[in-house]
């Protein structure tokens, strides 16, 4: 009887997970670095808008006081 020899596959499949993993952790990485960043430029453009809106305040409040004293 002849028998074939069997074609082992393993190491393939194991170079090719190890392949897939490494590129799908480089790829959370990536994702986790540009998501602080867009949260970064959020909270920065918030902290501006807060700003402008205490230094408008501050103006009304004197033109208030202006309008108050006469």
């Amino acid at each position: 009887m002849m028998t074939t020899a069997k074609r082992q596959y393993g190491m393939l499949v194991f170079i090719a997970a190890c392949v897939f993993t490494t590129g799908a952790i480089g790829f959370v990485f990536y994702d986790e670095k540009t998501q602080r960043i867009r949260r970064q430029e959020g909270v920065k453009l918030r902290i501006q808008q807060q700003k402008q809106n205490i230094e408008e305040y501050e103006q009304q409040k004197m033109l208030f006081e202006k309008a108050k004293q006469k």
